[in-house]
């Protein structure tokens, strides 16, 4: 896993309620995009399931964080979204562990931890810490955890 700056964002009409990009190539614009929750990229990491993107929706005082998983040709393969009603959290110190963890802040001081997998594995969507939402389905790209 290594940091990059590859990708830059484009605000697109919000979708029930939920702030869109358009997630772009800095380096060669007209090469293929996906749309992605959020309105600010944090960090962006290139992996070996693919690229890993740290999204907030800009909403003070009750922010969220959008954690996507994309597959090398720009396909959604696992989203995770960190929030608390009425609570808003911080991305910050984030810090890559090995190939395929790393560890972050959003609620506080609380640390936590991106673990990708190497194949998607069978997870319930609900198991998680708290604040950590899924969308439903039982398989997983990457697992987040209290570190």
């Amino acid at each position: 896993m290594r940091a990059i700056d590859l990708f830059s964002l484009k605000p697109v009409a919000d979708a029930k309620g939920e702030r869109m990009a358009q997630l772009l190539r800095t380096s060669a614009p007209s090469s293929a995009s996906c749309i992605v929750p959020g309105a600010i990229l944090e960090a962006q990491f290139e992996t070996a399931q693919g690229f890993l993107l740290f999204t907030t929706q800009d909403v003070p005082f009750e922010e969220q964080l959008d954690i996507c998983l994309l597959a090398p040709d720009m396909a959604l393969r696992d989203r995770a979204t960190l929030a608390h009603a009425y609570t808003t959290g911080t991305f910050a110190d984030c810090r890559i562990e090995s190939d395929s963890s790393l560890t972050f802040r959003f609620f506080g001081t609380q640390r936590l931890r991106i673990q990708l997998l190497d194949r998607p594995t069978w997870r319930l969507p609900w198991l998680g810490p708290a604040g950590v939402h899924r969308p439903l389905g039982m398989r997983r790209w990457f697992v987040v955890e209290v570190a």
